[in-house]
């Protein structure tokens, strides 16, 4: 049976608003579990040399956590302030915490991080067969920090919103300088 093609008004409304495009481009994305090879990203001096102290005060006798390579984000964040990968060695820090009034809180973040580190996959699976990684053993390390509640405290009452609107500014500021400058 030989198929007509669809006059316009037989169209859903959703295939007229998003029409099918062939794409000769190459699928930039990766595919749903599929791994993505990443560059070795290098160690932040600033940010390495904050996550060794840690690690002597806290966890002296853990030297194999001074392998783990931290660094800045590329990319904007909005929500996760750090993020610790303990199969990869490497923690990332959000961009917008890289401003003197925000470093004190990078003590207290590292710490939380480092603890995600410390305990590896070694946490427990709950119901649902997804793993608590801010259970109870979590929580109670994570308190040994003195800085802890205080960071908890500046999160929830927006600092690390406000740190994210001043980046913003910043970085938007510089652009429009750079654009004025060129075009002159």
């Amino acid at each position: 049976m030989k198929r007509r093609p669809l006059l316009f008004q037989q169209l859903s409304f959703f295939e007229r608003l998003f029409p099918r495009r062939a794409s000769s481009k190459k699928r930039t994305r990766p595919v749903r579990g599929q791994k993505i090879k990443r560059q070795k990203k290098s160690n932040n001096p600033f940010l390495k040399e904050i996550w060794c102290d840690i690690r002597r005060e806290y966890f002296p006798n853990r030297p194999d956590l001074d392998e783990y390579t931290v660094y800045w984000s590329n990319r904007n964040q909005k929500r996760t302030l750090a993020s610790c990968f303990t199969e990869e060695h490497r923690v990332i820090v959000a961009r917008e915490m890289d401003h003197p009034n925000v470093h004190p809180w990078l003590y207290p973040l590292l710490y939380h991080e480092m603890c995600h580190a410390f305990l590896g996959d070694d946490v427990p699976a709950m119901r649902n067969g997804k793993k608590a990684w801010h259970g109870k053993k979590f929580k109670d390390l994570e308190q040994r920090h003195p800085q802890m509640r205080a960071f908890d405290k500046w999160v929830k009452e927006g600092g690390w919103l406000t740190a994210v609107r001043s980046h913003r500014t910043r970085t938007a500021h510089a652009r429009r300088k750079a654009e004025t400058i060129v075009a002159s």
